[in-house]
């Protein structure tokens, strides 16, 4: 369920560019809501999607912080989602990774979610 659900969500935000935040608002509220709110529901109380965490979450993670690199704001009505991914960078592997060489361009920044 959560490998399916992620792969919607991604498949779905990936398919259009978005240039500006008013567009990529309008995109989040229209096409992503269904995603969002399903993996809000799918991850529940548990710190990732499966339980312990998996691909799946690397996956979901990536693609929650290229939305909160185009708007920090785009989470809030998600705050188990911002969490998550708030959760993730904050893994210290992971936080090491992302400022190495070794991360490329491929990875974006730091986007740690705004807090409520």
């Amino acid at each position: 369920m959560a490998r399916g659900a992620v792969e919607e969500f991604c498949n779905s935000l990936y398919a259009e560019e978005h240039t500006n935040k008013d567009t990529f608002e309008e995109f989040v509220n229209n096409k992503l809501k269904v995603h969002l709110d399903k993996l809000s529901k799918a991850l529940g109380t548990q710190p990732w999607l499966c339980g312990e965490i998996t691909t799946v979450d690397f996956r979901l993670a990536e693609a929650l912080q290229l939305m909160l690199a185009v708007d920090l704001r785009s989470l809030l009505p998600w705050p188990k989602l911002r969490d998550y991914a708030n959760r993730f960078e904050a893994i210290p592997e992971v936080l090491e990774f992302r400022i190495s060489d070794r991360a490329g361009t491929r990875f974006l920044p730091s986007t740690r979610a705004l807090p409520l």
